[in-house]
């Protein structure tokens, strides 16, 4: 362990960056606000499945860029408690603020047709559509 302390602090200078971080450019732009946002509940009869789809408008994303997205556990977060019952469902774009969803803590159905993406570049709207895993029932 003391070891690895070691080659740490070797990679390290006098400043305390590392090698990394010297190649990483941290791009910082000035944020102008939120995307605009649509979310709506759905309930797949045949499967049972509960669902959620969200489109984002970035109307003035910069060129080239493409939204993001990524799921954030609740104790990751520093803004409300954390609670097992919940997740995060964060979007980002450039030069657009990051916009997270709260959403329930429940296995995602990640088969086609269930978890979908989609970005179009004309209208600049983002969409993603999840589904729940359906409730397990007792035998």
């Amino acid at each position: 362990m003391l070891g690895r302390r070691a080659a740490k602090d070797a990679q390290t200078d006098a400043k305390g960056e590392s090698d990394i971080k010297k190649l990483v450019k941290v791009k910082k732009s000035l944020k102008i606000g939120r995307p605009g946002y649509k979310i709506l509940k759905k309930y797949e009869t045949t499967l049972k499945q509960n669902g959620l789809e969200f489109e984002l408008h970035y109307p003035d994303i910069e060129s080239g860029i493409q939204p993001r997205h990524r799921f954030m556990s609740a104790f990751e977060q520093r803004i409300g408690p954390p609670g097992k019952d919940f997740q995060y469902l964060l979007f980002a774009a450039e030069p657009y603020e990051t916009v997270g969803f709260r959403i329930p803590n429940l296995q995602l159905d990640k088969s086609k047709g269930a978890f979908e993406t989609s970005w179009n570049k004309e209208s600049k709207r983002f969409k993603l559509s999840l589904a729940f895993e359906p409730p397990s029932t007792p035998s």
